[in-house]
C-alpha cells in the first residue's frame, strides 16, 4: 500500500511541479490523496496544466474527469464559476479514488456544499461557505473580524498563506472560523500525510509558511509579513 501511495504522490507532485498555475497550497492535499486520507482532489487549471495533471493521473491509473468552465477572478485568490461565455475559460479537473469524478464535477457547478463534502472538507466549514462567499474578495474579514487585534491564531488555520503563494497546512479549505477544531484536525491530517510519505521537507516548509505573519489591507488583499499595511495577523504552532 505504501509503495502505491509513493507512486501516486510522486506522479502527481511531479506533474504539479510542471504546472505554472497549480498553487503550492494544493501540495499537501495531493499527499493526503496519495495516502488515502482524501478520496478526491479538485483543481482549477489552464488547459495546458490540466493536460499535464490528467496525463499523470492516467499513468497512475487514477480516475479523473474534467470540464471547461467560465471563471471570474478577483484579488485574494477569490474566483467564482460563472456561466458567461465572455468570462475567463479554465479547466475544472477532478481526481477520485471512490466516487465517479463526473458526480463531483456536477456538484462543483451546481451544489457547492455537496462538492465540499465529496472533497473531504469538514461539514461545519462547508456549511459556512455561503457566508464567506458573500464577502467575495473581502473574505479575510470574515475571519479577522472575530479575532482581537493582538490575538495569535493557530497556524493550522492559516488559510491566508495560500494567497501569497505559500503552502500552509489547510490546502484549499476555507475554515468556518479561526478556532475550528475540525479544520485543525484536517490540517493535521494533511501534514501527517506528507510525513508518512517521507516528504519531511515539504511538511516542514508547510509549517514554516503557516507560521509566517500576514497583513490584511483595507480592501482585503493578503500580503506576506507586514508589507501590505493594514491588519497584521500572527500565528503560533
Amino acid at each position: 500500500m505504501k509503495e502505491d501511495a509513493n507512486k501516486v504522490a510522486s506522479s502527481l507532485l511531479r506533474a504539479a511541479a510542471a504546472c505554472e498555475g497549480l498553487r503550492p497550497s494544493n501540495l499537501l492535499e495531493i499527499t493526503a490523496f496519495a495516502v488515502g486520507t482524501k478520496s478526491a482532489l479538485r483543481f482549477v487549471l489552464s488547459s495546458e496544466d490540466a493536460d499535464v495533471v490528467s496525463h499523470a493521473a492516467h499513468e497512475a491509473q487514477i480516475r479523473h474527469s474534467r470540464r471547461s468552465i467560465g471563471l471570474q477572478r478577483s484579488q485574494n485568490g477569490w474566483a467564482q464559476i460563472v456561466p458567461s461565455a465572455t468570462s475567463e475559460r479554465a479547466q475544472l479537473l477532478v481526481l477520485s479514488s471512490q466516487l465517479d469524478p463526473e458526480e463531483i464535477l456536477t456538484a462543483e457547478t451546481s451544489n457547492a456544499a455537496q462538492a465540499g463534502l465529496f472533497l473531504g472538507y469538514p461539514e461545519c466549514c462547508v456549511r459556512a461557505l455561503p457566508q464567506i462567499d458573500a464577502r467575495g474578495p473581502q473574505w479575510p474579514f470574515v475571519f479577522i473580524s472575530a479575532t482581537g487585534p493582538s490575538e495569535i491564531v493557530d497556524a493550522r488555520l492559516n488559510r491566508f498563506a495560500a494567497e501569497w503563494g505559500g503552502i500552509g497546512l489547510l490546502g484549499e479549505l476555507f475554515p468556518c472560523s479561526l478556532s475550528c477544531e475540525n479544520a485543525k484536525h484536517y490540517a493535521d491530517q494533511l501534514h501527517a500525510s506528507a510525513v508518512a510519505l517521507g516528504l519531511v521537507r515539504l511538511a516542514d516548509t508547510a509549517v514554516e509558511h503557516a507560521l509566517m505573519p500576514v497583513s490584511i489591507a483595507n480592501d482585503g488583499t493578503v500580503a506576506h509579513g507586514d508589507k501590505g499595511g493594514g491588519r497584521l495577523v500572527t500565528f503560533r504552532w
